[in-house]
């Protein structure tokens, strides 16, 4: 049961410096801090926020979860401020093998979520040759109603994230690295994902300089897909007012998930023709 209507949100759009954690911590520590002194209750960081694609070196950079230096840092500063964070994802380690670790704290500083990566980027960066693969959905209940987690390259695949809305999501969390190259997808996909799902969309990517290959477009996206605040290229903190009444005028106006038809409208793997291999 909805406990509150109205949710103060930011997301964290900064540069993260692959594998420099201490000065990335220092920096997502500062804005955090920042974001909760300006009344926000939620907060979103990005994806690997702490030691970057640096996964050349994850046996320096990875933790368990449980003892992560960057995890408990943020645990710290929720705790603080009383805030929900959203603290993007992390390097963890778990019986021997790496994993892309989103995590979300809640408002006394405990872990009251978790997912690893589903879909690991094979290009350039070459995620699936260093992290394991998660197999299970995030799925957390919030005193503003239930939100699902995911982590950038997961954004292109739309049955996980409607998957999640068939589940009561309400809202979803996309923490990324997403490059340059290819942001015009990551604006156009985030939008589509909430118009699709009739939920909120908070998608946190990072920035840097023009040899980086980010460039920010962090995004809030309403249930209508309307954009409630949209980053340009800086270092910035965006501010948003999330309304979770929207969702039910929404979903009543247009009853999507009513009119679903299950006999065509669910993923059949078995369609997949060698066009797709």
């Amino acid at each position: 049961m909805r406990e509150r209507t109205m949710m103060q949100a930011a997301i964290i759009q900064m540069a993260v410096e692959p594998g420099n954690a201490a000065v990335n911590m220092g920096k997502a520590a500062a804005f955090v801090t920042e974001a909760a002194k300006q009344g926000c209750d939620f907060i979103v960081l990005p994806e690997l926020w702490y030691g970057g694609y640096a996964l050349d070196r994850l046996d320096e950079l990875a933790a368990p979860l449980a003892s992560h230096p960057g995890i408990l840092r943020m645990q710290q500063l929720a705790k603080e401020y009383g805030v929900m964070l959203a603290a993007g994802s992390v390097a963890t380690v778990k019986d021997g093998k790496y994993y892309n670790t989103a995590v979300l704290i809640g408002e006394t500083g405990q872990i009251i979520g978790q997912y690893d990566k589903i879909h690991l980027f094979p290009l350039g960066l070459h995620e699936d040759q260093y992290f394991t693969p998660g197999e299970d959905f995030c799925l957390v209940d919030t005193p503003w109603g239930r939100l699902g987690i995911i982590l950038c390259y997961d954004i292109r695949f739309p049955a996980l994230c409607q998957n999640l809305a068939l589940q009561g999501a309400e809202l979803l969390i996309i923490p990324a690295q997403f490059g340059a190259a290819r942001i015009q997808h990551w604006n156009i996909l985030a939008q589509a994902r909430a118009i699709e799902n009739q939920c909120f969309v908070l998608a946190c990517d990072v920035t840097g300089d023009k040899d980086s290959g980010y460039c920010g477009s962090s995004l809030m996206v309403s249930p209508w897909g309307e954009l409630i605040a949209h980053g340009d290229e800086r270092e910035q903190i965006l501010y948003g007012e999330l309304d979770f009444s929207q969702i039910e005028k929404v979903r009543r106006t247009i009853p999507v998930f009513q009119q679903r038809r299950s006999n065509v409208d669910e993923i059949d793997n078995n369609l997949i023709t060698k066009n797709h291999l």
